[in-house]
């Protein structure tokens, strides 16, 4: 009975080797966030302290070189970015004009086209860099209110991604071999 348990135990950690292995096809989830530099243009409801804060995370392929530019609206998970004044998040309200990145061997963003709006046009919230042309972070909730900053991108973070599935595979392994280990009387 106990070999029969064993050779259990040991063709699960050969399954789970073979699950290990990398895949052409696979994607993982990639959190990414920003914080922008302070605005240096504000007007109404902003303020210089306000500026441009958010992350996204996206289910991508493994290899995280996007170039060019690319759009990957349709990839987003999740997203919430705020101006000091707004959040936009998915669902309710918020609007996607667009969402298109770039990034290097490594996954690093290098540039971005990021604008959100709402279903009445009301509200704002852009970030833009492209190292050939614009660069600007900018939030408005009216004609008159407005916060940005131009020419001074902020920096993106590429959190790295936390494979819970193995993580709470290990954790059942490492109690089937607990349960395995023969006491000591």
């Amino acid at each position: 009975m106990k070999t029969a348990f064993r050779q259990f135990v040991r063709s699960l950690v050969l399954s789970a080797g073979l699950l290990l292995l990398p895949s052409g096809a696979s994607a993982a989830l990639f959190t990414y966030d920003y914080v922008g530099n302070l605005f240096t243009d504000a007007s109404g409801e902003y303020t210089t302290s306000d500026f441009i804060r958010g992350w996204f995370t996206v289910d991508l392929p493994t290899n995280l070189n996007i170039t060019p530019i690319e759009d990957i609206t349709a990839d987003l998970v999740s997203f919430s970015f705020s101006d000091g004044v707004q959040t936009v998040s998915n669902g309710g309200n918020t609007v996607i004009v667009g969402f298109s990145i770039e990034t290097d061997g490594a996954g690093d963003i290098v540039t971005w086209f990021v604008e959100f709006t709402d279903t009445n046009n009301t509200l704002a919230l852009i970030t833009i860099f492209d190292p050939d042309a614009t660069t600007i972070d900018r939030g408005t909730t009216s004609s008159t209110d407005l916060g940005e900053v131009r020419d001074n991108p902020g920096t993106w973070t590429l959190k790295v991604p936390e494979p819970t599935s193995l993580a709470l595979f290990l954790i059942a392994l490492v109690g089937l071999g607990l349960m395995v280990r023969p006491r000591v009387v």
